[in-house]
């Protein structure tokens, strides 16, 4: 069973929803479109790969590292990332939101930096274009937020984004007493990070 929960996306650590009849339904429904839609996207992905590297003459008989790696980059960007099974996988479930999401995050920089594969591999390709469009979409996202703040609060003009990874407000965007985390809750994970390396620390006063 372990292994089965593994191959699944992340799951409600709470199974109440279950037991609520006629909304069981609906709600097993739903996962069920999630992970079909997500597990089409990866066939896809992983599809295009494939044709890729047979195009380069490239076959899994020959060379299944390369098909392997492809296979393990797909999951990443679709945040499939490794975890742990048994207790410690439920646990880790428990007590993080979507900790195969987490790790699926940290596994894509191991993808675009491994060198045990050619480094015009497809599977690089794919974290390379998965990496900056987040980095991007985070950078528009604070650019227009904050464009739009300054704007509409006219008690300050001249806020900025903050790309400080041990603020408090890195990567946020701030408009009066609300603030928006592009970034999906990753920000935190980044800061945390960054501060018990640098051992340093700025709250949003400076």
């Amino acid at each position: 069973n372990s292994i089965d929960d593994r191959k699944k996306d992340d799951q409600f650590s709470v199974k109440l929803a279950n037991k609520i009849p006629l909304f069981n339904k609906l709600n097993k429904g739903s996962e069920r479109a999630y992970s079909g839609f997500l597990n089409n996207i990866r066939f896809n992905l992983f599809e295009q790969g494939v044709k890729e590297l047979e195009n380069a003459g490239i076959k899994y008989e020959d060379n299944p590292k390369m098909f392997k790696a492809l296979a393990s980059t797909v999951n990443n960007i679709t945040g499939r990332g490794k975890s742990a099974d048994g207790i410690t996988g439920k646990f880790l479930n428990f007590i993080f939101f979507s900790p195969k999401m987490i790790t699926s995050r940290v596994l894509l920089l191991h993808d675009l930096m491994r060198t045990d594969i050619p480094f015009d591999s497809p599977s690089r390709k794919m974290a390379a274009k998965s990496l900056l469009g987040t980095a991007v979409y985070i950078g528009l996202f604070n650019l227009l937020g904050t464009i739009l703040s300054n704007a509409s609060d006219d008690d300050d003009k001249d806020r900025k984004p903050n790309f400080n990874p041990v603020a408090t407000d890195f990567l946020k965007v701030r408009s009066k007493q609300t603030t928006f985390d592009p970034t999906a809750g990753y920000a935190p994970l980044i800061r945390t990070a960054a501060r018990i390396a640098t051992e340093k620390s700025i709250n949003s006063s400076g």
